[in-house]
């Protein structure tokens, strides 16, 4: 089977290569006798690992590329995706630990509401669009963050959680 080249094949055998590298310069460290091992000797250690890791450490960042293949860029968005879900849900669970128990119910049945209202708009058969899903994320998560700075400053309002 023969692979296409792509940014993430060269970039898994660019991570292979450099774990490997490092992994033979810890040997070389481990087996230095013990009065080799002074404080000059870690630096240059140190310094070659930060050395050997750089480059990898810097493609890593290869989102913005604009070469990049379909699977990139839906890797990518995914990245985003997953950011924004995380503070949607931080987002949820600090205004809900704010609400009393009529707020809490609620909310649950507007976050209901609000999830069948994106998977109907980001969902086509088996199709999900995910940058549909990112805005819809990103649209609530702004919503939730005017509650909590409601809640701080006036008081919880159990009629705007709808």
């Amino acid at each position: 089977i023969r692979l296409k080249k792509s940014w993430n094949n060269e970039k898994y055998f660019l991570s292979r290569k450099i774990t490997f590298d490092v992994f033979l310069l810890c040997l070389w460290y481990n087996n230095l006798e013990s009065n080799q091992k002074d404080k000059s000797m870690k630096k240059i250690v140190i310094a070659t690992l930060l050395c050997i890791s750089l480059p990898y450490a810097k493609s890593s960042s290869k989102c913005d590329n604009p070469k990049l293949t379909d699977y990139d860029r839906n890797y990518c968005m995914n990245k985003v995706h997953a950011e924004a879900d995380k503070e949607l849900n931080a987002n949820y669970k600090k205004l809900m630990s704010m609400l009393n128990k009529q707020g809490k119910s609620k909310l649950k049945a507007s976050e209901m509401n609000w999830i069948n209202e994106r998977d109907n708009a980001c969902q086509d058969g088996g199709t999900t669009y995910i940058q549909c899903n990112i805005e819809y994320t990103i649209e609530r998560t702004n919503f939730l963050q005017d509650r909590i700075r409601e809640c701080k400053s006036s008081g919880c309002l159990n009629s705007k959680l709808d």
